[in-house]
């Protein structure tokens, strides 16, 4: 099955779903069934506009069910309105807000008045929507046809200046459109690790559809019955969730006398106090832009865009509920949306129900459930590790392997209870959270906040984009709010108390980077990764990095260890996940001895050490260790850097000095005075103790008194006196505590990144200022990706194919000259087109040259004589673009067989660093003329913004 998923996704086909069952063959028995028969369709199929669904149909005497494709564009009703990122590119969009947002005059409730205004605003923007921002489709078309009228012209006759400013302003309009849709895609595809402007608008487009694809509800199980009308879905949807959400009347039981954790009155005032403009901003920066938007149609990337103008009225709102507790009726409402758990979900009870809150009410949650953040901690048991700052999920693997290999040990009868909660979050009854809240002392109006936000929800259901009636909820917490998994932890302790391919190249490196290198996170965390296991995951990275969604064997340009070098040091950074690995098992050595209680390492002390507190992790006093442990007090010695990093990277900084063991610990010096003075401790009377126990204050001063079975002679004379100089520093300071540092932090706190960069090689592939260049924050990672390879003389130009022994039947001479073997420093440097295109380039900016006849030297001199005039960033820019279209033109030569370098080729490399410039750097208001035509100014301008992009953003509230 492996094998045939992974032909799938190499021939780039889809897979349909089928709608109505989720098997096809069933062997005869009854022991066996599959989904044997599928049909798969092309991407351009697929990406139609047409909906495609497959259905199984009754199988007979066969084994095999016949399968049925069917294309039918069925109306579920009315979409919801959906505010678009994209009209925040328009330069009018801001102002019209604005104007729009005074001039409403609403009376009532602060609540009312946000919740009104956001309604009035929605029918003006869609007016706006479609007068100003209009159809991206006709405008492409337009723009396309702008382009052709000149070009038919330009057959006939050269063109006139007012004619080549037509075609420019056409290739302007066409990307600015193609930009437009690009964020219009990605807010569709909500994709989250691709960050940077790229132009992969084909992914996000593919990414789109096939969620829709897969969230899609052809049709429902019903009692048996396959039903498929819109009206009938719909009906039977509500009815399912509003019986699901529907209270129950009964008294449930308490869990008695059991005494809980009690909130301090201080904590308790500080939950209820007024909320501040810097708490409510907090809340709106942490909001994450482009979620799913909920009833109202808005998502935060609007609120923050929008925030100057619309910040009074939302505080008045906070103000409001801080002192009547009240939500007026439709500001709490929120769409549901239904996510498949597994494939060809048919029934109801295969879904996962996701709320999309209301913006208006999901920014109160987000304030309100960052003070319950700050105060869980204190209220729930140690057993819990899920959302409380300060734990880590693997603290309870960790302790669960030890008990049950504890239990293998002594063979002991033992059993293991695991609790499933079913809808846990859908049956909470609100009550019992009620009780769980006064139980641990919350306020009368912390919890008349909390009630008001639970009871007053309701909730309509997406199907298939368009969403059901309203009805109101009666118990539960709904999941995609801020606030449940906080009052989902405080029901849960009551429990606890009772028990104790469309991708470029720099698309890759980023889903690589953010998505791929991290799936082993966790295992990591717990486990000494196998080699085995690590070449293998080595394996699959490198091949999806040169091969995309092929993972058969591509060519490894460059080597992995290069691969995984920093970017800064002439790599990729993708990351080693050997080290990663050393790293993550290395942080629980410095949470072993940092002093903060908790109940893995009473376990851990209790099993391996004897019960003792301050102790080295390496000394076991036990011979049968669990496999977890031994990898964890292992790794300190696996390599010259791990036991700097671990083995002597730990020390004390001495308070008041009673928890750190004079001889033994690491304290003073770069070892412990153990193995510094091995001589007098073999003299002290006090081998075991403490360093407080080596003096005593006197007058509020510390005086160090050591005690010596005799009296010293010889060689331990002179290490006594050595040892007296080291101490002459030291001054204990009383009521302070000891503190345990890890000495390669500034702050002495152990950090995975740190540790993870200080195993990293030193030595560097490239130089410093070329890293600089590559990666500059104007062009997008394709592009920078390429300027990597290019440097490194790691394209696949004629001569490096040659040396990888692949035979061209057309021979390795350049297809722009046909006189000189095609490698990196003729194709970009010395051939004359090269020469051509950096010459047209400098005439843009009003330069001239002697170029250099190499990549490395051509790079150099972007960098130091463009870059002195108008910023390195932007030098590397122009380097980067006129390399690549080189590049591009070189191969349109060789693959198509069409002409060299085209005509526009000055044109094209104008209208793409314009696109690069105003995706990556806000607020540079040139126009595509002024580039064209002044330069040197409009890099000047962006040379300044990076400067004053500090300020920039304080200005334009919230930011980053």
């Amino acid at each position: 099955m492996k094998d045939f998923d992974e032909f799938i996704v190499t021939t780039d086909l889809v897979d349909v779903k089928l709608s109505n069952r989720r098997y096809t063959w069933y062997k005869p028995d009854g022991t066996a069934k599959s989904r044997l028969d599928r049909f798969l369709l092309s991407t351009e199929m697929s990406n139609g506009e047409e909906e495609w669904i497959q259905q199984g149909l009754p199988r007979s005497i066969s084994d095999h069910c016949a399968i049925v494709l069917k294309s039918r564009t069925t109306d579920w009703g009315p979409r919801p309105f959906r505010v678009l990122d994209a009209w925040q590119q328009h330069p009018d969009f801001k102002k019209f807000v604005e104007d729009k947002w005074s001039e409403m005059m609403v009376e009532g409730f602060a609540g009312y008045k946000c919740q009104q205004k956001l309604r009035l605003l929605k029918g003006f923007l869609k007016g706006w929507n479609k007068d100003v921002f209009g159809n991206m489709e006709a405008q492409y078309e337009q723009a396309v046809e702008k382009i052709e009228q000149v070009d038919m012209q330009n057959e006939i006759s050269d063109l006139e200046i007012v004619e080549i400013v037509k075609r420019q302003e056409g290739f302007a309009e066409m990307w600015d459109v193609l930009r437009k849709r690009e964020i219009i895609w990605k807010q569709k595809s909500r994709s989250k690790w691709v960050h940077e402007g790229d132009a992969n608008t084909r992914f996000f487009h593919r990414v789109a559809k096939g969620r829709r694809a897969q969230n899609n509800i052809a049709g429902l199980m019903c009692d048996g019955a396959w039903i498929d009308d819109p009206v009938l879905v719909k009906n039977e949807i509500v009815r399912y969730f509003s019986r699901l959400f529907q209270g129950e009347a009964w008294n449930r039981p308490k869990p008695g006398d059991i005494k809980f954790q009690q909130l301090s009155e201080e904590k308790k005032d500080w939950l209820e106090r007024p909320f501040s403009v810097e708490e409510i901003e907090e809340g709106l920066r942490s909001c994450e832009g482009s979620k799913a938007l909920g009833p109202d149609g808005y998502n935060f990337n609007f609120l923050k865009f929008a925030w100057h103008c619309i910040k009074e009225d939302f505080i008045n709102f906070f103000t409001e509920f801080h002192c009547n507790g009240k939500l007026v009726r439709g500001l709490n409402s929120s769409f549901l949306t239904m996510i498949p758990k597994k494939l060809n979900a048919v029934e109801l009870k295969d879904y996962r129900p996701i709320s999309l809150i209301g913006c208006v009410y999901k920014l109160l949650a987000k304030v309100l459930a960052n003070r319950l953040k700050s105060v869980i901690s204190e209220i729930v048991s140690e057993t819990q590790s899920a959302f409380v700052r300060g734990r880590q999920l693997v603290d309870s693997v960790l302790v669960l392997n030890e008990v049950v290999d504890e239990i293998k040990k002594k063979k002991q009868p033992a059993f293991v209870f695991k609790a499933d909660f079913e809808k846990a979050y859908d049956c909470v009854d609100w009550a019992f959270l009620d009780w769980m809240m006064e139980s641990f002392g919350f306020g009368t109006k912390w919890r008349g906040w909390i009630k008001e936000c639970l009871s007053t929800a309701r909730i309509s259901v997406l199907v298939n984009g368009s969403p059901t009636k309203e009805f109101e909820v009666g118990k539960g917490l709904r999941q995609g709010d801020p606030l449940s998994p906080f009052l989902f932890l405080m029901v849960a302790e009551g429990l606890q108390g009772l028990k104790a391919t469309t991708l470029s190249f720099g698309g890759r490196l980023v889903l690589l980077n953010s998505v791929l290198s991290a799936l082993p996170i966790f295992y990591m965390s717990l486990y000494l990764l196998p080699n085995a296991v690590i070449e293998e995951l080595i394996r699959i990275q490198r091949r999806f990095l040169w091969g995309g969604a092929d993972l058969n064997k591509k060519i490894p340009w460059v080597k992995w260890e290069y691969v995984c070098r920093a970017k800064a040091k002439g790599g990729l950074g993708v990351l080693d996940l050997q080290n990663k690995n050393w790293a993550m098992l290395g942080k629980w050595w410095y949470r072993f001895g940092d002093g903060v209680e908790s109940l893995w390492k009473r376990v851990v002390r209790e099993k391996y050490y004897g019960g003792k507190r301050e102790v080295d992790i390496t000394t076991i006093e036990c011979l049968k260790v669990s496999k977890i442990w031994r990898d964890i007090i292992r790794i300190g010695g696996r390599s010259p850097k791990l036991r700097n990093i671990l083995a002597e990277g730990f020390k004390w900084e001495v308070g008041e000095g009673n928890r750190v063991g004079f001889w033994s610990e690491k304290w003073i010096g770069d070892k412990s005075l153990r193995d510094l003075f091995p001589r007098l401790f073999a003299l002290s009377v006090k081998k075991d103790g403490k360093v407080f126990e080596m003096g005593s204050w006197e007058e509020g001063r510390w005086w160090w008194r050591m005690e010596w079975r005799r009296g010293t002679i010889g060689r331990e004379k002179d290490e006594e006196v050595r040892l007296e100089k080291m101490l002459e520093g030291v001054k204990l300071k009383e009521g302070a505590g000891d503190v345990w540092k890890w000495i390669h932090a500034m702050d002495g706190k152990y950090g995975v990144k740190i540790a993870y960069d200080f195993l990293a090689t030193s030595e560097g592939v490239l130089e410093y200022q070329m890293c600089k260049l590559i990666w500059c924050r104007l062009v997008p990672s394709k592009v920078a990706f390429f300027g990597w390879r290019l440097c490194l003389d790691r394209l696949p130009t004629k001569d490096n194919l040659q040396k990888r022994g692949i035979v061209l039947q057309e021979g390795f001479l350049c297809d722009f000259c046909k006189g000189k073997v095609e490698e990196v420093n003729h194709l970009f440097c010395l051939c004359y087109n090269a020469w051509l295109a950096w010459t047209q380039v400098l005439r843009w900016w009003g330069l001239e040259a002697v170029f250099p006849n190499t990549v490395r030297g051509m790079a150099d001199f972007f960098i130091g004589s463009l870059g002195r005039l108008v910023g390195k960033e932007m030098g590397s820019c122009i380097f980067l673009v006129v390399a690549w279209y080189l590049w591009y033109s070189r191969n349109v030569l060789v693959f198509r067989k069409d002409e060299g370098l085209p005509e526009n080729l000055m044109e094209r490399m104008q209208v793409k660093t314009f696109i690069w410039i105003k995706a990556k750097v806000n607020g540079c208001g040139f126009s595509f003329y002024e580039w064209q035509t002044y330069p040197m100014e409009c890099a000047m301008a962006v040379k300044n913004h990076k400067r004053l992009r500090k300020q920039f953003f304080k200005a334009c509230m919230p930011r980053r």
